[in-house]
């Protein structure tokens, strides 16, 4: 008797520590659900940590600028587009930075400019993320792989909607 429920303490001390370590593990795919679940600052605190330990991988600056630009939309009232846009395009900027060959970053500096009415920027901008993905016609040789290729496709032609 008193073995099984010694058994069962263990197991749940084992679950429990597992669950924390679970919690505590921050990775982007985590950062990327609290943005689309619009908690924000969570999102934001975690890129933050991940760009700090690896300040070189341009993607996160990448989704912390959407981060910040998202957050805005869910609040246009209590926020302002002028703070959220210097804010975004100075994360996208930073990324640019980190890795000029990414077209992501690129991309977020379009998006921005595109809100701020600067259709010659935001031009530049998508035709600098253009010219860094190669043409379709080279499928076999793809580069960046298919799924980031598609995703850098889809956030271009995201980049010509103002409403968010």
């Amino acid at each position: 008797m008193e073995r099984s429920f010694l058994k069962k303490v263990f197991l749940i001390a084992v679950a429990a520590a597992g669950l924390v370590v679970n919690i505590k593990a921050q990775d982007l795919t985590t950062a990327m659900l609290l943005t689309k679940s619009e908690q924000y600052d969570k999102a934001g605190a975690m890129l933050q940590q991940l760009i700090q330990k690896e300040p070189a991988n341009s993607k996160y600056y990448f989704f912390l600028g959407e981060n910040t630009l998202l957050e805005y939309f869910a609040d246009t009232i209590s926020n302002s587009l002028t703070l959220a846009t210097k804010t975004a395009k100075d994360i996208y900027q930073k990324g640019v930075n980190a890795n000029s060959g990414d077209p992501l970053n690129y991309i977020g500096l379009a998006k921005v400019a595109f809100y701020l009415d600067d259709n010659k920027t935001a031009a530049d901008m998508r035709a600098k993320a253009r010219g860094l993905l190669l043409p379709y016609k080279n499928i076999k040789k793809i580069i960046p792989p298919a799924k980031d290729y598609a995703f850098a496709l889809a956030k271009i032609a995201e980049s010509y909607i103002k409403d968010g």
